[in-house]
């Protein structure tokens, strides 16, 4: 890969993203979790882009730790009071805006979808077809 092709500074983080999640040359964030012993050349191959990254979030990511039902400390024990009212549960019984949402999730890859159609095909049946283009 030539190094023209890397235009800007990409920071990979295991740490908290408050501080600088917002800045405006933010353009995106690989998280990685819980990596394990290969999380080097993983991320190597993420970040030069011989590896597409995919997946979805377990759980749902606050904008600030205050967002978050129970306290996220570093000890290994929390004193769950919150019943069901966990993760998105609790973003949603209390209108917080989370970060990412449980579930979001992205790649590299860009795709279109042309030619959707939707035809009844019956009583409470519908028929769908549409062409898929990678890009």
């Amino acid at each position: 890969m030539p190094a023209v092709a890397i235009s800007r500074l990409i920071f990979v983080s295991q740490l908290n993203l408050e501080g600088w999640i917002d800045l405006p040359n933010v353009v995106g964030v690989i998280w990685s979790g819980m990596p394990g012993s290969e999380y080097g050349s993983a991320i190597v191959d993420v970040l030069f882009e011989n590896y597409n990254p995919g997946g979805k979030l377990v759980f749902t990511l606050a904008k600030k730790n205050s967002d978050y039902g129970t306290d996220i400390s570093p000890t290994y024990h929390s004193n769950y009071n919150e019943g069901v009212f966990l993760d998105y549960r609790h973003f949603d019984k209390y209108n917080i805006l989370p970060r990412y949402y449980f579930g979001y999730g992205l790649s590299y890859t860009t795709f279109s979808f042309s030619e959707l159609h939707i035809v009844k095909a019956g009583k409470g049946k519908h028929k769908v077809s549409s062409y898929y283009r990678q890009h």
